[in-house]
């Protein structure tokens, strides 16, 4: 395989450094002193918990919702759920973040795509999960993704990397795909990798708990006019309509989304790094 072009690379290592100071000025903005996005929820979610009535919480939880909605062009999030009226609220969202691979053993950096979520019923009750893993994409994917895309910029790379995330929250509950080669077509491109599953340890508003940690991990990025196996090109078109299908209704039923997934034809996986490095049992290491 040819090495990435020297500017591929440039846009990659921009990309990552760009994603980290939107992060930082995200977070603080949701909650000042913040520089990450889980610790941002957090703060948020004891923000909203010392609000006392469900009345100011819901409020509380829809000005954020707004503020996010009305720059989406400039962070990197977007909005995977939302809704209530003045008593009750609820926000579910996804981040994009420059980091490391989510599974311990693996030394790679790339993009962490994570769900979050706060909530606030009529009857008192408040709920928030933050930094669930639903995506991953590689350095050397984003530098490839650029190489095949010469007019690829920030919002571009960040549309097509949340379509990423999207295919990873449809495919997490299904089984069907747990450990299985995966692929989108996005433009005129194969975006390719596979599921990776482990049990993983997150904070919630309960304290600690044991989740699950399927996500959608991204390797590479290939042209699909040069690609010989029309079964993965087919498996990316299918994920691709999938997405399009979520995108119009916006649901995020696990029944629905589960549904969507199981329309993606299985494929098995092919070897790579990761599944070669990966410490397999994520719950002692996350």
């Amino acid at each position: 395989m040819a090495p990435l072009p020297t500017e591929s690379r440039i846009f990659a290592d921009r990309y990552r450094r760009e994603l980290k100071r939107r992060e930082a000025d995200f977070s603080n903005r949701i909650a000042p002193g913040t520089t990450n996005w889980s610790d941002a929820v957090y703060a948020f979610f004891e923000r909203i918990d010392k609000a006392g009535s469900p009345i100011k919480r819901a409020s509380l939880i829809h000005k954020l919702t707004s503020h996010l909605n009305d720059h989406v062009d400039e962070g990197a999030h977007f909005i995977l759920d939302c809704g209530g009226r003045n008593r009750s609220a609820g926000l579910m969202f996804a981040t994009l973040s420059a980091g490391e691979h989510p599974l311990a053993g693996i030394e790679e950096e790339g993009v962490n795509i994570r769900q979050h979520f706060v909530m606030s019923q009529r009857n008192g009750a408040i709920s928030a999960m933050s930094g669930t893993d639903i995506a991953y994409i590689s350095r050397h994917a984003i530098g490839r993704l650029h190489e095949r895309g010469l007019d690829l910029t920030d919002m571009k790379a960040t549309c097509a990397l949340a379509c990423v995330g999207i295919v990873g929250l449809l495919t997490r509950g299904c089984i069907k795909h747990i450990d299985g080669q995966m692929s989108l077509v996005y433009n005129d491109t194969l975006i390719t990798g596979s599921l990776k599953h482990a049990l993983r340890d997150v904070s919630g508003d309960r304290g600690k708990r044991e989740i699950n940690g399927t996500f959608y991990d991204v390797r590479t990025a290939l042209p699909t006019e040069d690609y010989q196996n029309q079964e993965v090109i087919d498996q990316g078109v299918q994920a691709s309509l999938a997405v399009a299908n979520w995108l119009d209704d916006r649901t995020i039923s696990r029944t629905a989304n589960n549904k969507l997934g199981e329309t993606i034809p299985f494929l098995p996986h092919r070897h790579d790094y990761t599944f070669q490095h990966a410490v397999r049992d994520q719950r002692s290491t996350s």
